[in-house]
């Protein structure tokens, strides 16, 4: 056997995302609109709270809402970290979170698409149908949205994984064909 060590190469169009950034790029860009949610949620919930009056003094709903956005933190902070120390392993709790989301939102879409089309069929066509229409169409745009932050991060998984791999001298066996000798007597020795 030959020991090889393959080169690697940041440049590989295999670590780049569909609109021709690099991973590690398109893994920032998509933690960056996740942390611009995290940030914008708590907002929308306390501005919510200050106009509904029967909610504005129940101060368990405010907290049950930003007790409710603590995993989604700690899973962006594991998400930053990785990204920044280039440790895969602290992008593993962001990939599983986003299965998750891309499970709760195809859900959504296959309730609402069920739901927009038994309206279409009764001809019912007011205010509920324009909401329900509307709610489809955001939760389709974020489903594909999370498909791409998904299969960006995964890919900033594996670019960090092989980067550090091969940096540490990961050595690749390659089994390579022994030929053998073999002798054999000529029928009329010379002499």
């Amino acid at each position: 056997m030959i020991q090889v060590r393959p080169q690697f190469d940041p440049n590989d169009p295999k670590y780049h995302t569909c609109c021709g950034c690099h991973v590690m790029t398109g893994a920032k860009i998509a933690a960056s609109f996740n942390t611009a949610g995290i940030i914008f949620i708590p907002i929308l919930i306390i501005v919510v709270l200050g106009v509904h009056d029967e909610l504005r003094g129940n101060g368990s709903v405010l907290a049950q809402y930003l007790g409710g956005l603590l995993i989604p933190i700690l899973v962006l902070g594991c998400l930053w970290y990785g990204l920044i120390k280039e440790r895969e392993g602290f992008l593993i709790p962001m990939l599983a979170f986003l299965i998750i989301v891309l499970i709760q939102l195809g859900v959504a879409v296959f309730f609402l698409l069920i739901w927009t089309l038994s309206m279409m069929y009764e001809s019912s066509k007011n205010s509920i149908f324009t909401i329900v229409v509307a709610a489809l169409v955001i939760c389709c745009s974020l489903f594909i949205l999370e498909c791409w932050f998904f299969v960006v991060i995964k890919n900033a998984y594996y670019y960090i994984k092989h980067k550090r791999w091969l940096s540490t001298g990961g050595i690749i066996y390659v089994q390579q064909l022994q030929q053998g000798y073999i002798a054999v007597q000529k029928e009329n020795p010379e002499p």
